[in-house]
């Protein structure tokens, strides 16, 4: 009987190996998909944008102006379509974008007009904008497969301070209310049953927390976007749970 017990403890062992195994693959090759899907989207969204603004930016009147854009949007795209098969934080993606502010910074030493400055300089910042934003998307991607939390670096008091504003039930209401429609005083007034001081209040911890803010004095109150953004987690995380 031990032998058996012992038997069906490996065997357990193995099948929950196992099942870590087929769940983490998995993960990754959803990540991977992901990635690629949204890669694709990115890359045509910069790649439109970045052309509007080149041609933009560009003096049409200069006789070099067809071939600029051309360099300049070839730059910029080729270093998006490598870029978004590298990791952010990755020495590749780091020297990738080096070497292109390296090509172009060599491009701008032949440039024949004083003029050209204004172009490269231009085009540079799309090449640093565009870094940013490939970093923002792989390490936003990144976060939501792998929401690792340092948990030796929380703080309770910093938790309890972000959490207390909407810590109450009039609170919620008005955050309820706000995130449907900006409502005036009065409107909020009906919302909550309460007047005067003891609604303001209210507002007053809300808009100190940075979740609304008030159109003008006298105007509507509006949820932010920070409070639009916490808020919504906060009612898909207790909707999960």
């Amino acid at each position: 009987m031990e032998e058996i017990k012992k038997e069906i403890v490996e065997l357990k062992k193995e099948i929950e190996k196992f099942r870590k195994l087929v769940t983490d693959d998995l993960t990754k090759s959803i990540e991977g998909s992901v990635e690629r899907k949204l890669g694709e989207v990115l890359i045509s969204i910069i790649s439109t944008l970045n052309n509007e603004l080149i041609h933009e930016k560009i003096s049409t009147s200069c006789s070099r102006y067809a071939k600029c854009t051309e360099t300049f949007s070839r730059l910029l795209n080729d270093a998006l379509r490598n870029g978004v098969e590298l990791r952010a934080e990755s020495n590749e993606f780091e020297i990738l974008y080096k070497e292109k502010a390296r090509i172009l910074s060599q491009l701008e030493e032949n440039a024949p007009y004083e003029n050209c400055l204004t172009c490269f300089s231009e085009t540079l910042e799309l090449l640093k904008r565009q870094e940013k934003m490939l970093k923002l998307f792989k390490n936003t991607l990144k976060r939501s497969f792998h929401p690792n939390i340092e948990y030796t670096d929380v703080d309770a008091n910093d938790v309890l301070n972000k959490l207390e504003p909407i810590s109450n039930l009039i609170r919620i209401k008005i955050l309820i209310e706000l995130s449907k429609h900006p409502r005036r005083f009065s409107q909020l007034s009906k919302v909550t049953g309460l007047d005067g001081g003891n609604l303001r209040f209210h507002l007053r911890r809300l808009a100190d927390a940075g979740l609304i803010i008030q159109h003008k004095k006298g105007g509507e109150y509006m949820i932010t976007e920070t409070g639009k953004i916490f808020f919504d987690r906060l009612i898909n995380l207790l909707n999960s749970i």
